[in-house]
């Protein structure tokens, strides 16, 4: 494994994190700890957003995150949480 990627949370990720309740909070950020540990798992899916930028996605219990890795820097870029349940 290499070096622990950093992550970093967009506004509206943050929030939509920040609104779980705390059963459903702790798992999903134990999780993303996970993907910052080793951020090159295979995601489930990936599109190019509109800048061009390649967004991951991840079902992760019931939430699927996009992110996009900066490798330059080390960060996993949370950009959004989708609850699927």
């Amino acid at each position: 494994m290499g070096s622990r990627y950093s992550l970093i949370f967009s506004e509206s990720a943050a929030t939509t994190q920040g609104d779980l309740p705390k059963e459903r909070c702790l798992p999903l950020l134990y999780d993303l700890r996970h993907l910052a540990e080793d951020p090159f798992i295979r995601s489930d899916y990936t599109m190019t957003n509109p800048d061009e930028r390649l967004v991951n996605y991840l079902l992760i219990e019931d939430m699927v995150v996009g992110y996009f890795l900066d490798h330059a820097v080390g960060q996993v870029r949370i950009l959004d949480l989708t609850d699927v349940s």
